[in-house]
């Protein structure tokens, strides 16, 4: 059970790409990632394309994260590119609730 989390951040938007099991035993350290990454950015972008694992705690994290990001104003884009991904948030309601976009893993 391992996740990476990586992120750039440039003076418009923060990018947070999730390598691993996005579980629920991932989601605090998510959560506090997240709330660093986006603060002064228009744009909050979310890669869940490496992400081998998403279970509904990861899916409540990306909705306290799009309240968060209302509260200031801020855009988020989540990115998915697996099969199972776009499936799990759109069996979830979320997919145009969280701006997610598929982009085929390369």
């Amino acid at each position: 059970m391992r996740l990476e989390l990586a992120v750039e951040t440039d003076d418009s938007q923060s990018e947070v790409r999730v390598i691993g099991e996005f579980d629920r035993l991932q989601v605090a350290r998510f959560d506090r990632i997240a709330a660093n990454a986006h603060s002064g950015v228009q744009r909050f972008v979310v890669d869940l394309r490496p992400t081998t694992v998403i279970d509904s705690a990861a899916l409540g994290s990306l909705v306290r994260l799009r309240h968060a990001l209302d509260d200031v104003e801020c855009e988020l884009v989540v990115i998915v590119g697996l099969p199972f991904q776009e499936t799990v948030m759109r069996v979830g309601g979320l997919f145009e609730y969280l701006g997610v976009v598929v982009r085929p893993v390369s």
